[in-house]
């Protein structure tokens, strides 16, 4: 049994003395796209560990790598020999130029042949910083109404500023509820690596939020979420608000100086149909109703307020979550069952119409790309005979965007 076994060795070894392993140009080596890291945490913190590769043979035995690195004058300089069995090596290095070569052994470990230097680099990982993109909103208008072309090959070109925005960072596309990346048509970073534009196309989005990511080599990356919406270059909305009132100044001030009233409601219909990266511009119509209503030892008073408003309105996009909206106008208003009785002197109802100007201010949670919810106030002046009446509206709401 012992001499059958040296006998097969024998014949193994023979016939492996033909066999040769494949030369690998350097091309494949440096560039099967299978070079990697990965990062690890040490008794040090963590570690980034640098994982080079390179092409096997089924007649390959054995493996010696040689790395060298090259110092400040161009000149390189070996930091490593190793013996390997497998056809790669992990290792962290430091910031660097270098270059390897791998000695392969066939099965007669004889020195088959050596490889060609590969060269690469170690650069530093850098987080990359997004403090801004614009704009942060782009609407999916289907047609040109003037042409009628589809407009499928229209751009959106997002403008990044920050910090840390490098050539080689890669800039992506990602749906906030989950799906496939979309990768831009054309990515460009700015001088001084502060700045970026990439440029995406109509007929690779849908409507939904997205978060516009960079992530640079070493595996750091930030991202900003902006909305693509459907539409065309106008909005239309509605919305309804619970509005308390609050008494500043004038009679109805004196009469009613209760503070909040809680009685209140609004309703909103508005067009935005001038829409720019400054913000869009439109109109706004508005009927507000409130119940002001007293009863103390020696007064006991009641009114209803009828407010019909129509309103310049300015709409500035913050973020894909957050507008601002600004409004100015006026119109009649219907002073309603004004009644009160004060020490036993009272007034029998009357109603009367005067004229009012109003402004306000308000922020818009965009929860959708259609749906809103806003927070806001407006003042309200009264222009009445007996002189000007003032009052203070905050208000809250939801509404819808078609």
């Amino acid at each position: 049994m012992a001499a059958n076994r040296t006998l097969w060795r024998f014949l193994l070894l023979f016939s492996a003395g033909f066999l040769f392993a494949q030369n690998v140009p350097e091309e494949t080596l440096a560039g099967s796209g299978k070079n990697s890291f990965r990062v690890v945490e040490t008794s040090r913190g963590l570690q980034i560990m640098q994982r080079l590769v390179w092409f096997r043979d089924e007649n390959d035995f054995r493996y010696e790598v040689i790395i060298e690195k090259q110092d400040e004058n161009g000149n390189y300089a070996q930091i490593l020999y190793q013996e390997r069995d497998d056809n790669f090596i992990e290792l962290s290095l430091s910031v660097g130029r270098y270059r390897y070569r791998v000695l392969v052994y066939n099965l007669l470990d004889k020195l088959e042949y050596s490889t060609n230097w590969a060269v690469f680099s170690i650069n530093p990982a850098r987080q990359p910083v997004l403090d801004r993109i614009s704009p942060n909103r782009f609407t999916l208008t289907g047609k040109d109404e003037k042409s009628g072309k589809d407009e499928r090959d229209r751009k959106w070109i997002i403008e990044m500023r920050g910090a840390n925005l490098l050539p080689e960072s890669e800039v992506t596309l990602r749906p906030v509820t989950g799906g496939d990346a979309l990768l831009p048509e054309a990515y460009t970073a700015f001088p001084g690596e502060k700045g970026g534009q990439v440029v995406f196309y109509a007929g690779d989005l849908h409507a939904g939020r997205y978060e516009l990511q960079v992530r640079n080599p070493g595996g750091f990356e930030t991202g900003r979420e902006c909305t693509v919406m459907n539409g065309s270059s106008s909005d239309l909305f509605i919305s309804a608000s619970y509005v308390p009132a609050v008494p500043l100044h004038g009679y109805l001030s004196e009469l009613f100086n209760g503070g909040i009233y809680p009685l209140g409601f609004s309703l909103q219909a508005g067009f935005l149909p001038l829409k720019r990266n400054w913000g869009s511009l439109g109109a706004e119509a508005s009927v507000f109703w409130n119940h002001l209503s007293v009863t103390k030892t020696d007064l006991t008073a009641s009114v209803h307020l009828f407010d019909f408003q129509v309103n310049l309105l300015y709409q500035y996009t913050l973020s894909p979550y957050l507008a601002f909206a600004a409004r100015l106008g006026g119109g009649p208003v219907l002073i309603h069952a004004l009644s009160y009785n004060i020490g036993g002197s009272s007034q029998a109802p009357i109603s009367t119409w005067v004229i009012s100007m109003d402004g306000g201010l308000s922020l818009k949670w965009l929860f959708h790309p259609h749906g809103f919810a806003e927070l806001g106030i407006s003042y309200v002046n009264l222009f009445s005979v007996e002189g000007p009446q003032g009052f203070l509206l905050p208000f809250i709401g939801a509404g819808w965007t078609y």
